[in-house]
This record gives C-alpha cells, structure tokens and sequence, in this order.
C-alpha cells in the first residue's frame, strides 16, 4: 500500500504558469487551476482509499459524477500535477479525454499506454529476460483460461534472441497499431484479435508492476459516449473488472 504524503494539499506553482493565470483572470478568462481542490471531501476521500490500493492485485476503477462546472477536470488536472511532483512514487497519471467514436476501451487504453511507457516496456522485458530464472507466465496468469491465448505472444515477447527493436515492433502488434497478417507472420505468430487484446493488456500492466511503475488512466469527457447511448457506455466499460 502506497503512502501519499500531502495529497490534496496546495501544491506549488511555477512562477511562468502564475503569470499566464494572472493574465487569465486580466482578460476576463478561467484559468486553469489543479493547483489545490477545494471541498469536495466525499470524492477526495473515495479517491486516496482507491489509490491507495493501486499496487495491489487488481484494476481499480471508479467514476466521478457531477454537474458541469463543478471541478470534475480540476480534480484529474490535480492528480496529474501531483504525481508529476512526486515522481518518486512511480505512478503515471495519463491524462486523456474520451473519444466519442473510440467505444472499446482496451483498445482506447492500449493506445494510451503504448505512447506513454514504450520505453519502459522495452526496458523491463529486456531486463527480465537477462533473469534465467525469472517466470514470465506470472505475467500472464501462467496461461490459465483466456490467457492460453497469449501463450504464443508472450513467448515470442520474452525471446532472448530478439533485437530491442523486435521487441517494440511486438509490442506493437500488442496494442493493434500494427495489425495486418504479414506483421505477425513476420515473428511466425498467428494473428491477434480484438477478443485477445484484454489479455495483452493486462500482460503490459504487470510487466510495468514488475518494474513498480503503475499506472492512473483519467478518462475525461465521458458524456461524450454517454450521450450517443447507454448501450455504448455499457460496452466501453466492458473490459474493467
């Protein structure tokens, strides 16, 4: 269980961003402001009691619900400022806004995880390979139930033989930027499908958990997909569980 020292307290600001939000509020403007969060003790409360848990067992997911206006943004812009100043406790905060037109959420994430921590993806295969001992089906939860379908995948993954670039170019093949049959003939693999994504996923979070590095999606805007239907809202979250 992870320790948040100072969380919702002011944090500091830079002496550039003052100016701006000086110059905001001069022209009449709302200037952004996830420097402190003020009331809002339920979903403070709700929020430190699931962050706390973030190096635990299982994805944490909650929703925060509110009228527009009421700091919804601000709460998520907070978090962000506040694990980019607390780089020592190895939490990426990714930041995105929801995509009306985007309604499967792992794929959605997988884009967002594989522009975020690339690097670090590639660094700790690479690192946990040159471990003889290391057992890389605990990443996949040794291939029981859906996860056999990833066996192949990941034992390609883990391929001591592989050049770093290899292993990026199968880690796209993990997030579907690439897709087509000749990229997975390439390595001998058959091809991924959608229904095989979740697995992948969860592999790339644990692989980056093996490294204690975790990892904060903050979905903005969801009334964009709430408001094409409930079927698609339903379906987004589909993949949380």
């Amino acid at each position: 269980m992870k320790d948040f020292v100072g969380l919702w307290e002011r944090q500091e600001v830079e002496k550039p961003k003052l100016d701006a939000i000086r110059r905001d509020w001069s022209e009449g403007k709302v200037p952004e402001l996830p420097y402190l969060v003020i009331g809002q003790t339920k979903a403070k409360e709700h929020i430190g009691e699931k962050l706390s848990k973030i190096d635990g067992n299982r994805m944490e997911t909650t929703v925060i619900q509110a009228q527009y206006g009421d700091g919804k943004t601000n709460i998520l812009k907070y978090l962000e400022l506040y694990f980019k100043m607390h780089a020592d406790l190895n939490i990426k905060m990714v930041y995105c806004r929801a995509n009306s037109e985007q309604i499967d959420l792992c794929t959605f994430l997988m884009q967002h995880l594989e522009a975020s921590c690339l690097t670090e993806l590639v660094e700790q295969i690479v690192r946990l390979k040159s471990d003889p001992n290391y057992n890389y089906a605990n990443l996949a939860n040794d291939f029981n139930d859906d996860f056999s379908l990833i066996k192949e995948y990941t034992d390609k993954l883990f391929d001591k033989d592989l050049s770093d670039d290899d292993i990026r170019s199968l880690i796209f093949l993990g997030t579907g930027r690439l897709y087509s049959k000749g990229s997975f003939a390439k390595y001998n693999l058959q091809k991924l499908t959608d229904f095989n994504r979740r697995e992948v996923f969860v592999l790339f979070m644990n692989i980056l958990a093996s490294r204690n590095v975790y990892l904060l999606f903050a979905i903005d805007e969801l009334e964009k997909i709430n408001n094409k239907s409930d079927k698609r809202m339903a379906h987004f979250f589909y993949i949380v569980s």
